[in-house]
């Protein structure tokens, strides 16, 4: 393109007001963007190393150990009831069943409850409040694996995961040596854990998540001394018979 026709061309209504945009555009995001923020540390030398052997370090942000960021909150236990008491009433737990669905959600308080009432229910089974007893948990991340979780935070009892991506043997390899005598389990998990629940030695009870129990499960447990309970009855067990936190 010539320079006479680049003239015309920038001559022309419409690249002016065009140019003129382009141009007030660029003047206010100058003038009205955020400033940046001041890293807190120098950017190369974010951690400090700890005097002594292995080459340790820490956050150069603190010269002093953070053991807490609240002094009320030293555990899980305590963090979650944080929330319960800052959100009591708000949105904790969503799910839904399809993906076309809205979210339907427990409010921490609600959850707060339920977790109570399914940690009391553990003890009605007979298992001690305590770091010595272990409670498995065979399934896939849902609200009943929170709600186990915190039900056990309750009563200082420990949440073990058992994973089948190494295999069924993998599961009761990990019952066995954590000595699990309770295990709740997914309902599309329940046939794994039955076909070797004969090497679960201290296997004594299966809390299914869903609804009911089928007859043949129930009598397939049976013949290893093992009892299938939902996680529904769970909880209404411990409705009828609230423990305080331990």
């Amino acid at each position: 393109m010539s320079s006479e026709n680049v003239l015309k061309f920038l001559s022309e209504p419409t690249t002016l007001a065009s140019l003129a945009a382009v141009a007030a555009a660029s003047m206010m995001y100058v003038t009205s963007r955020p400033t940046p923020l001041k890293c807190p540390v120098d950017p190369n030398e974010q951690s400090v190393e700890v005097p002594g052997e292995g080459r340790a370090r820490r956050t150069a942000l603190s010269e002093e150990l953070i053991e807490h960021f609240y002094d009320n909150v030293n555990t899980l236990y305590e963090g979650f009831m944080r929330g319960v008491q800052l959100a009591g009433d708000k949105p904790c737990l969503g799910w839904r069943k399809d993906y076309d669905q809205e979210y339907q959600w427990l409010t921490y308080n609600e959850v707060d409850e339920r977790a109570l009432c399914f940690g009391s229910g553990l003890l009605e089974l007979g298992v001690e409040a305590g770091p010595e007893t272990f409670i498995g948990i065979y399934s896939q991340n849902k609200v009943e694996w929170v709600l186990a979780e915190q039900g056990c935070n309750r009563f200082s009892m420990v949440i073990i995961p058992l994973y089948d991506t190494l295999g069924p043997d993998a599961c009761a390899f990990i019952i066995n040596q954590a000595r699990i005598k309770i295990t709740v389990c997914d309902a599309s998990k329940v046939e794994t854990l039955l076909k070797n629940v004969d090497k679960c030695e201290d296997l004594k009870y299966i809390i299914k998540i869903g609804d009911s129990v089928t007859e043949e499960e129930q009598e397939r447990a049976k013949e290893h001394g093992v009892e299938i309970v939902t996680f529904n009855d769970i909880e209404e067990r411990g409705r009828k018979a609230k423990k305080e936190p331990v």
